[in-house]
């Protein structure tokens, strides 16, 4: 309930506690004493460890089921959205709806002729994260983006 918040009675005199309005929280209906502001940051912070952990298990996951790719040279790829498309679907099965493509930097003629493609989302692979390899069905890496997602000297995936 909406109160005013006029002074509810005069400050002295009436043998009363003093109040300002029915918005105190002591009254019936009144305010939320320490309530929330709205100005709270609730985050939870993951250790970069746990994330390149959860990334590697991510990625081991698909690998398992078949899920990635490996496009040997993107560089071969025009800026022709029909084109990508075809490439599209010769590497992925007809039944994949959202497929990840992970470049080593980015390609002006790779992302212009992704723009249309509503399945297709572009990323590249120092931004790439757990959440982003589970929330698509299929993952296109290049083999550039591969050497800086698993370095020689780390495990294979």
């Amino acid at each position: 309930m909406a109160y005013s918040t006029r002074k509810i009675w005069r400050q002295k005199g009436t043998g009363r506690a003093r109040h300002g309005s029915r918005k105190a929280p002591i009254f019936v209906k009144g305010g939320v004493a320490h309530g929330p502001t709205g100005n709270e940051e609730y985050h939870l912070k993951i250790s970069k460890r746990s994330k390149k952990q959860a990334l590697y298990q991510a990625l081991t996951s698909k690998m398992a089921q078949h899920e990635i790719a490996v496009l040997l040279d993107p560089e071969k790829i025009s800026g022709k959205t029909q084109a990508f498309d075809k490439l599209i679907e010769r590497i992925v099965p007809k039944k994949v709806n959202r497929t990840l493509m992970v470049l080593d930097q980015p390609s002006r003629p790779i992302i212009n002729a992704a723009a249309n493609l509503k399945q297709v989302t572009i990323t590249q692979a120092h931004r790439l994260n757990a959440y982003e390899v589970l929330q698509h069905q299929y993952i296109i890496l290049t083999q550039a983006s591969l050497e800086i997602i698993a370095p020689k000297k780390a495990k294979t995936l």
